[in-house]
């Protein structure tokens, strides 16, 4: 059974809260943590601004941020980028938006595909990273060091918590963003899934490229 004051990086769909109150309290333990014990490289923390300021000089209004997983699955199913667009269609629509922008933290080539198809490749900005186009988790990759790995991923968490509002699955690192700022205003997917869903991310992407080729007809 897990320390109820233990910080997390994932509610479970047992939770008797939902994802934000779950997270609340953890999350001022988590930034105490991090503020103590983790200081970023001053070249990761450049790199992170570095591609802040570019996502900042496109568009004058709101940054939101995405991070959307879609390897390596246990627990749940991966949120589709469909989802994602309903609730930033949504918001959008509510506060009126007509200028913003998004960045997107994934390690999945196909789901970034998807969301500069849906929202154009000059609103949707990512970092230029290692990604998979299959099941297997990108950190298992054997073709970059394991130090480039955890460049990349921190980068996309201090540029995520950087962001106006993010948007995020059942994943660590978007959950981690809040770590580096509290007051970070989010909303967490994981409830759009349930834990029944989850038949491994092999037969999950089986389906995925079922619907790709069916859209493709």
């Amino acid at each position: 059974t897990q320390d109820p004051d233990a910080v997390s990086t994932y509610w479970s769909h047992s939770a008797t809260e939902t994802p934000e109150e779950f997270f609340s309290q953890k999350r001022i333990e988590a930034a105490r943590i991090v503020d103590r014990y983790i200081h970023p490289h001053p070249d990761i923390v450049a790199e992170a601004n570095a591609l802040y300021e570019v996502c900042r000089s496109r568009h004058e209004g709101t940054l939101f941020g995405v991070q959307i997983r879609g390897s390596d699955w246990r627990n749940s199913r991966a949120i589709l980028p469909e989802e994602y667009f309903s609730f930033i269609h949504s918001h959008v629509e509510k506060a009126g938006l007509s200028d913003f922008s998004i960045f997107v933290a994934t390690d999945q080539i196909q789901f970034l595909d998807a969301f500069r198809e849906h929202w154009g490749n000059a609103t949707v900005h990512s970092q230029n990273c290692k990604r998979t186009d299959n099941w297997i988790a990108d950190f298992k990759s054997q073709d970059i060091s394991g130090y480039q790995k955890g460049r990349e991923v921190m980068v996309d968490k201090l540029l995520l918590s950087r962001v106006d509002f993010l948007w995020k699955g059942p994943t660590g690192v978007g959950e981690a963003a809040h770590w580096f700022r509290t007051g970070l205003q989010s909303k967490d997917l994981t409830d759009q899934s349930s834990p029944h869903e989850c038949t491994g991310s092999r037969a999950f992407f089986e389906v995925l490229d079922k619907r790709n080729r069916v859209a493709q007809l």
